[in-house]
């Protein structure tokens, strides 16, 4: 675990610049377009709803860039560990990565969330009061469910880097990680629907669904469905997510004797 913490701790202070850089970044952006926006004559509900919107895809491009920051990382960096044959384990690199990972995702989630939060209650409208009643009731949930999906994509997409490495005899092994990692990233809503028709018990908990409409001169407004959540959907993921661990260091014990 001592090796875990000081390999974290040698890359996140590695790259203290570049955090600086992106929160002061992404600080800026907010506000200008916050500024930009409050200047236009508009109805203030409508204003609330554009920026919520902007904050959302701003949002979305910060989790991907993570993410492929990330995973340029393992193709650069923690392969290279293996690669130089240092005395670090397939599992060492794997709680490495996955802790860098968390921490980047959560720092970056709780300064857009803050920011979204302060400039809804700058507008102090009726959309912005409904969005943080929502989210406070919510939020959590919401928050647990993206962080699980979004680590078992990112795993599943690290499979694929690291197979790429794998040496000509593993080439059939290669191919089924491809082909599966595929397949579950674009099908696995259709497999949940399937299991859920099979096994339909839920869980006490679900989110109800979230409806605002604003009538000024878009005419529009902002929805999000109710979500429930099944016991089998759980038992899927844990058991997915328990299947990328046992595969990321498998296959990082073959590229080790490959190198």
């Amino acid at each position: 675990m001592r090796n875990v913490i000081n390999i974290v701790k040698y890359e996140i202070l590695g790259k203290k610049n570049a955090y600086l850089i992106s929160l002061l970044t992404l600080i800026g952006l907010v506000f200008a377009i916050y500024a930009r926006l409050n200047s236009t004559v508009m109805n203030r509900d409508e204003l609330s709803l554009i920026i919520f919107v902007l904050l959302f895809v701003v949002f979305l491009v910060g989790i991907i860039l993570i993410a492929i920051s990330n995973l340029m990382d393992i193709n650069s960096k923690d392969l290279n560990y293996l690669s130089f044959t240092l005395p670090l384990k397939p599992s060492v690199l794997f709680l490495k990565r996955m802790i860098i990972y968390l921490i980047e995702l959560l720092s970056f989630l709780i300064v857009i969330i803050f920011l979204t939060f302060f400039i809804l209650r700058l507008y102090n409208t009726s959309f912005s009061h409904a969005v943080i009643n929502y989210f406070s009731s919510y939020g959590a949930i919401l928050f647990l469910d993206f962080l699980f999906g979004n680590v078992i994509a990112f795993f599943l997409v690290s499979l694929m880097i690291i197979a790429k490495k794998l040496p000509y005899e593993n080439r059939i092994l290669k191919i089924i990680i491809y082909i599966g990692c595929i397949l579950y990233l674009l099908y696995k809503g259709h497999l949940n629907n399937f299991l859920i028709k099979i096994f339909p018990q839920k869980l006490p908990i679900f989110i109800p669904a979230f409806d605002y409409k604003i009538s000024g001169k878009l005419e529009t407004g902002f929805s999000a469905p109710k979500i429930e959540y099944f016991v089998v959907e759980v038992i899927l993921r844990i058991l997915v997510l328990a299947i990328i661990i046992f595969l990321y260091n498998r296959l990082l014990n073959k590229v080790e004797i490959r190198g």
